[in-house]
């Protein structure tokens, strides 16, 4: 309501306030979820999917494809490090990382059930060597427990014709 004749208020400028960490207004959820990038991700499983494929065949020719998917990997990853900034990359790389050694700890944890020694039983340093070895760990797991399964011909790689 204004007064008619009284002198109208000076405004006051919007009190800001001044924090350390990205106050654009977003929800901290979606803050959190931003630090993740989901198009990297996909650039990141793509040679993945590669390496993952050609590890499905038995004959050393076919299967030496994979190799340039591991490389392909760590090529996209030091790219993304310099693209969208290197804590954001690697949160990206970490998530890959660190999901690719729990599901190599999972499998080893199966594999291990009902095996007397007690040496061969799986570590949970599995999970972190996942964070830089996993373009090598997710084939390995998938094609190991495939194999397991029954449902993937074991590798014959130490017998050469």
């Amino acid at each position: 309501m204004k007064l008619e004749g009284a002198a109208a208020a000076p405004s006051k400028p919007p009190l800001r306030v001044s924090c350390d960490h990205s106050c654009d207004g977003t929800p901290p959820l979606e803050r959190r979820v931003q630090v993740i990038d989901p198009r990297w991700l996909l650039y990141l499983a793509l040679p993945a999917v590669w390496t993952l494929f050609f590890s499905m065949f038995s004959n050393p020719a076919i299967r030496g494809w994979r190799n340039f998917g591991w490389l392909g990997c760590y090529v996209v990853g030091f790219t993304m490090v310099w693209t969208i900034g290197w804590r954001r990359g690697a949160v990206t790389w970490l998530v890959m990382g660190l999901g690719t050694g729990l599901l190599y700890y999972v499998y080893d944890l199966w594999a291990s059930w009902g095996r007397p020694n007690r040496a061969a039983r799986p570590q949970l340093g599995t999970i972190l060597h996942g964070a830089a070895l996993w373009p090598i760990m997710l084939p390995e797991v998938i094609e190991y427990t495939l194999a397991d399964a029954g449902a993937l011909k074991a590798s014959d790689q130490g017998q050469r014709r």
